[in-house]
């Protein structure tokens, strides 16, 4: 995404000038922190400095980005922090998040640094200036373990900003700024019953360089430290994945960036490292730091923690012959119109937005005549801003052979439909959260997708995604 016209006004007039930008819309003021709670902060007698005021030489990449350039702070943001993580492994996508060009050498340095973000079809630009909140002279939220580096401190500044302020990082999935990050489709795999081939599922999106995170669900106590090093109630990245002397094995990375780590077989300075090369453990990157990283037997991995979260783009992958397709379509809910709600609502159910898609088989000589289907419903506007999230979910629906029976018109069933037809696919319940997401295996065939809010005339804006994995598939 080229630099929009005003951002190459604004470094070209700073320049000239020798000043330093400052953005009025996100000012250094504690209401950019919490606008709600301003006096959470008053202990902290917080100010806003520059890179610059606070080390002799800041970068803001020094040896490249990498997941240990990310340390929390004191914001409960684990969860963009753990996506930060994974998106470090990634070049192409940090480029995306954060173009090349910018910095702060002298002939480059205006104060001001851009950044893009992914938002219901489009990549939008966030501007902001350098200033960051400190207390004693030290940044209170992310920050770098290398002394300086400053990129990762800037990106959760403006991701602050395009949601409004820093507390509306507070609390979060994973899977939502993997999404931001990426344009992708964040999929969401539950480990209390784990699907078949999860290891090499994980294996072949770490190969097509899928951002991945993971977290583990919290008992009544947020963020409860165990006895066997992992934290309840936090989110993790996942960096690596692999088969040492044949135990399958992942690397995971708590965001606190501390020896908070995992203290059981495949640890750091486990005794069964001894065992492995010293070349092995070089090309698998086994370090003994205390960095928050750490290695661990996938059979424990699937036991101790939660979910998995895999973002998956448009892609093309060689090694299956598979081509990942994603449709995507914008609609809303209208009081009166389209707002239907939920199927408790049978009498409005009909006049939800309807969408159909059709599914085939993405290999017809195998023996599994199933077709994958990840549907994603994005609702806008749900975190950062003033009303709260809707509850939202969606249904599917075969079109079968009567189907013609029941059609207002090509593209749409009548309300006798939904009457006399059971749902083939559904989201397990309308959620309060920004997105419903879920993973269907369905037969080659024709469907309806009725998105919906929980009660009627609830009005909003959605954003309803697919990923399929063939091209052929299409949603009208």
């Amino acid at each position: 995404m080229e630099p929009s016209k005003r951002f190459q006004q604004i470094k070209a007039d700073h320049l000239k000038k020798g000043t330093l930008f400052e953005d009025s819309d996100f000012p250094p003021d504690i209401k950019s922190i919490d606008p709600g709670n301003p006096a959470k902060y008053d202990e902290y007698d917080i100010k806003w400095l520059r890179p610059g005021e606070m080390f002799e030489k800041p970068a803001l990449f020094i040896d490249d980005a990498s997941q240990l350039d990310i340390c929390q702070g004191m914001l409960g943001d684990c969860w963009l922090l753990a996506s930060i993580a994974s998106l470090a492994q990634s070049k192409e996508h940090l480029n995306k998040v954060l173009p090349p060009g910018q910095g702060f050498e002298k002939k480059q340095y205006c104060g001001a640094f851009r950044f893009c973000f992914w938002q219901f079809g489009e990549w939008v630009e966030v501007i902001i200036d350098d200033r960051l909140p400190t207390s004693k002279g030290k940044l209170i939220f992310v920050h770098s373990a290398d002394r300086g580096e400053m990129w990762s401190a800037l990106l959760e500044k403006a991701y602050a900003k395009l949601f409004k302020s820093y507390e509306a990082l507070m609390g979060g999935r994973i899977g939502e700024a993997l999404v931001d990050f990426t344009g992708g489709i964040a999929e969401k795999i539950t480990l209390h019953v784990p699907p078949k081939n999860l290891f090499k599922r994980v294996q072949r999106a770490h190969k097509r360089k899928n951002l991945m995170g993971c977290a583990i669900d919290a008992t009544g106590i947020a963020e409860e430290k165990t006895d066997n090093g992992l934290v309840k109630g936090h989110c993790y990245s996942l960096t690596g994945i692999a088969i040492v002397n044949g135990t399958e094995l992942i690397r995971v990375r708590n965001p606190w960036g501390n020896d908070r780590e995992w203290n059981g077989p495949w640890s750091d300075e486990s005794e069964e490292w001894n065992k492995v090369s010293a070349k092995e453990k070089a090309e698998l990157g086994v370090t003994y730091d205390h960095d928050g990283e750490f290695w661990m037997p996938f059979s424990d991995f699937v036991r101790e923690f939660t979910r998995i979260t895999i973002c998956h783009r448009a892609t093309f992958d060689s090694e299956s012959n598979t081509h990942f397709n994603i449709s995507e379509r914008e609609g809303s809910w209208v009081k009166g119109v389209s707002a239907g709600g939920c199927r408790n609502y049978p009498d409005t159910f009909g006049t939800n937005p309807q969408f159909m898609v059709t599914l085939t088989d993405p290999d017809p000589t195998d023996d599994d005549d199933d077709c994958t289907l990840i549907v994603s419903l994005m609702q806008k506007n749900s975190r950062g801003f003033l009303h709260s999230p809707l509850s939202i979910g969606f249904m599917i629906y075969e079109v079968g052979d009567d189907a013609f029976m029941f059609m207002e018109d090509e593209n749409r069933l009548e309300k006798k439909f939904f009457l006399r037809h059971k749902s083939c696919g559904s989201t397990p319940r309308h959620i309060c959260n920004r997105e419903a997401i879920q993973t269907f295996s369905l037969p080659e065939g024709e469907y309806v997708i009725v998105p919906s809010t929980y009660e009627p005339n609830e009005e909003g804006k959605f954003y309803l995604r697919l990923l399929t994995e063939k091209s052929a598939s299409k949603i009208k």
